[in-house]
């Protein structure tokens, strides 16, 4: 039960300024926000501040790339919402707090390489998301559950889908937010559906629609996704200065999640803008991807960039190096061998022999 009505304030109060700041990429703000909610909840017991701070801290592990880290506090998060006395809340926090809880939970753990469990929660999210009928609780299923997780995976027909859905949404119920958001990760997607001079035409506007709803959150991952679009089109040239745009933007903000993969489109840049004359920049490059995922814990993201230096190295005529690099990474999985990165990594061991 909650103490006081003040405290019932106070939590109103935090998760307020916490969506300020997440909005305006000030996350060491939302860090400080989030452990000075946890210590009043925890004094206080009070299960919904409670689930509120822990997932105000999974969020923020989940940003830097601090993912088991994200996964234990969005885990306690859950264990302490209820769905029938926090459920009502969403109108007062933004959203529902225990699908925001799962909805980071889900990418925690797709990171760690839990990838069924993974795809599990997020269909929970969805469901619980629609069963709320709280309009800006279905945005946010859409777009982090949806589109971002999407993006992540690499999983471009997914993504094509969110983004149709988030922009219907955003249109039928007057919310230019989720409207922009199913624009921003938009671009890979029909780049690699087929539709690249459409992706090339839409890249032109996104900053100008980013900045319409004043939200930098997740900029670097946005120009992830940009950049694969101009690796698509063979412009490394290009691909190059996005990706740098996006590194100083994730050092600046602290979004270190998306790093690992944007080392490894820096080096796919340099093989495309330089012809392979300069092969050294690249394995470097896979190597920092490696060597960051591996410290995020981001499974995921180890394997895509070893299987990026591995078909290099065999394209050098190195293919015992190659497989000997790859193997013991893939030994890792127990799961979700139905997923691109996994067939491709199958894929590339088979050829290897």
């Amino acid at each position: 039960m909650r103490a006081t009505n003040e405290f019932s304030a106070q939590g109103g109060v935090l998760a307020g300024l916490f969506t300020g700041y997440y909005g305006l990429a000030k996350y060491d703000q939302c860090v400080e926000i989030g452990r000075e909610f946890l210590e009043t909840a925890e004094r206080r017991r009070d299960p919904v501040d409670l689930c509120l701070a822990n997932r105000m801290i999974a969020v923020c592990n989940n940003l830097k790339g601090h993912f088991s880290t994200a996964r234990d506090y969005a885990e306690r998060a859950w264990s302490y919402y209820n769905p029938e006395r926090d459920g009502p809340l969403a109108w007062r926090y933004a959203h529902d707090i225990g699908v925001s809880a799962k909805t980071h939970l889900a990418l925690a753990v797709w990171h760690l390489g839990q990838l069924e469990r993974s795809a599990s929660l997020s269909s929970e999210v969805f469901a619980m998301a629609r069963r709320s009928q709280h309009l800006n609780t279905m945005g946010y299923s859409l777009w982090y559950a949806g589109s971002v997780l999407s993006f992540f995976a690499r999983d471009f027909s997914a993504l094509r889908a969110f983004s149709d859905r988030l922009q219907a949404f955003g249109h039928e119920h007057q919310l230019p937010n989720w409207t922009v958001r199913g624009v921003l990760l938009e671009p890979p997607a029909l780049a690699a559906t087929g539709e690249l001079k459409k992706a090339i035409a839409q890249v032109d506007t996104q900053s100008a629609l980013q900045d319409k709803t004043e939200n930098t959150s997740l900029k670097p991952l946005v120009l992830a996704g940009i950049a694969e679009v101009f690796l698509r089109a063979g412009r490394g040239d290009r691909a190059l200065p996005v990706v740098d745009h996006a590194l100083a933007s994730a050092e600046a903000s602290g979004e270190l999640w998306i790093n690992a993969e944007l080392w490894r489109l820096r080096a796919d840049a340099h093989l495309v803008a330089d012809g392979r004359k300069n092969l050294k920049r690249a394995q470097a490059c896979y190597h920092c991807a490696m060597t960051i995922a591996e410290g995020q814990g981001s499974r995921m993201l180890r394997l895509r960039a070893a299987v990026s230096l591995a078909r290099l190295r065999r394209d050098q005529g190195r293919r015992v190096e190659a497989r000997d690099l790859l193997a013991p990474v893939y030994g890792w999985f127990t799961e979700g061998f139905d997923t691109a990165d996994l067939r491709d990594a199958k894929a590339l061991l088979d050829e290897l022999g």
